[in-house]
């Protein structure tokens, strides 16, 4: 009679009456050929993702390098902005008023200079004028050579003396202030700035700027028309 487990009756013996039960197993080791297969399999998927992964962290050091730019001449727009846009007149010691706004050192116009830049032909490198509190001072990019804040935005507000009566000893009242972003903000950008008069009879400058990202090698341009306020548009000059 069949049951699970066999035949009814007495189990199969060997010799010497010894009962033995048998496993086989299926299981075995990977051999040398297939680890090496493994293996070089595995370099060429790293291979391949290496090569995903340098041009992607290049992008994203350069997208990273373009919103900095960006947000770098957005600040420093709206810092030249907010001067410009309440300049006013100014009256020096001698009693001589001088125009709200001067626009000084013009960018070279010879192709031929060193210094000839096409993008900023007709512009100037400087614009010295009267802040709202009546503080004479020029907005500029330094470029004095060595200076802690060369090639950044630079406001110098003006010593102010005392001199009554046009005498020859005077008292400052005032040391000269120079002003500027730090470090933080540049990042070791470089910037360029212009400043032009965009109508004769408009009271209205129109303000260039370039900043570059020496790492990356992007650059960004952007101009701003900006309407002063307080003076007239023969008030504002352009010194050549």
């Amino acid at each position: 009679m069949y049951c699970a487990w066999g035949y009814y009756g007495e189990p199969p013996r060997r010799k010497g009456g010894e009962v033995r039960g048998e496993m086989k197993s299926d299981s075995k080791g990977m051999t040398l050929i297939e680890l090496i297969v493994t293996f070089a399999v595995a370099a060429i998927f790293m291979a391949a993702a290496a090569l995903l992964i340098v041009p992607a962290t290049k992008m994203t050091m350069h997208i990273k390098g373009m919103n900095r730019v960006h947000d770098d001449a957005a600040i420093i727009m709206e810092t030249i902005r907010n001067e410009l846009s309440y300049a006013d007149a100014y009256t020096e010691n001698t009693g001589t008023e001088v125009p709200a706004i001067e626009l000084k050192y013009a960018y070279p116009a010879d192709a031929g200079d060193d210094a000839y830049d096409a993008d900023y032909a007709g512009y100037y490198k400087s614009a010295a004028y009267s802040d709202k509190g009546g503080n004479p001072a020029e907005i500029k990019v330094d470029d004095q050579e060595g200076s802690e804040s060369q090639g950044r935005l630079q406001i110098v507000y003006a010593e102010i003396s005392d001199n009554p009566d046009g005498a020859a000893e005077s008292e400052v009242i005032r040391e000269e202030i120079k002003w500027w972003y730090g470090k933080g903000l540049y990042q070791n950008n470089q910037l360029r700035l212009g400043f032009k008069k965009k109508d004769p009879d408009k009271n209205i400058i129109t303000v260039k700027l370039t900043i570059i990202d020496p790492t990356s090698g992007y650059s960004y341009t952007e101009e701003a028309d900006i309407r002063c306020m307080n003076v007239n548009p023969d008030r504002i000059k352009e010194i050549v």
